[in-house]
């Protein structure tokens, strides 16, 4: 499992770095925050991830909205299983949120962002140090101990300075050419 872990992670962060080089050097200082907005000339490789990330994001609905639900349930209600009505009435209402959200938020990177300042950070890096912590006994690894506090704390800290400057930028928008492109004109008829 270490040797998956150790590979999978090196392929990704290989993957990340070409994306964001790549990325930057097609577009230079033209590339906007919300990678949709970009100028891809309808390039046909573009086009079909887009098209494929649109099929993932259906096809992972449900599992999130399961794990979700189960979740729910046993935190509020205190059961393992919901009756058929309250599981159609809180999916329903997932469902409904879901896609409000989706409808509000004209761009995704304020989405990014968030889930960047909170989410991410969160699950990869502050949760593991905090369980490995809680679950390997002080005597056993302590240069590992003091190295998971050091990363909870630094990586909680750049989190929330992130979440700082993201609600900054939502409450005082910049303008530059990628803002300009989301304004939707209908043309003068008269």
């Amino acid at each position: 499992m270490q040797k998956v872990l150790r590979r999978s992670s090196c392929v990704i962060l290989f993957i990340y770095i070409c994306a964001a080089g790549f990325g930057y050097l097609t577009f230079l200082d033209g590339v906007c925050g919300n990678i949709l907005l970009n100028d891809y000339h309808k390039d046909w490789p573009v086009i079909i991830a887009a098209i494929t990330i649109s099929i993932s994001m259906i096809f992972a609905q449900p599992i999130t909205m399961y794990a979700w639900r189960m979740n729910f349930a046993e935190i509020v209600y205190n059961v393992k299983r919901l009756s058929t009505c309250m599981h159609v009435a809180i999916t329903t209402l997932f469902v409904f949120v879901t896609m409000s959200l989706s409808l509000l938020l004209t761009d995704i990177e304020i989405v990014f962002g968030l889930l960047g300042a909170t989410t991410f950070p969160a699950i990869g890096f502050v949760l593991p140090a905090v369980f490995f912590v809680s679950l390997v006994p002080s005597h056993l690894h302590p240069f590992r101990r003091r190295f998971a506090i050091v990363q909870a704390v630094l990586v909680t800290l750049a989190s929330l300075a992130s979440l700082v400057y993201q609600v900054f930028v939502m409450i005082y928008p910049s303008d530059d050419h990628c803002n300009s492109m989301q304004q939707i004109q209908t043309p003068d008829l008269f």
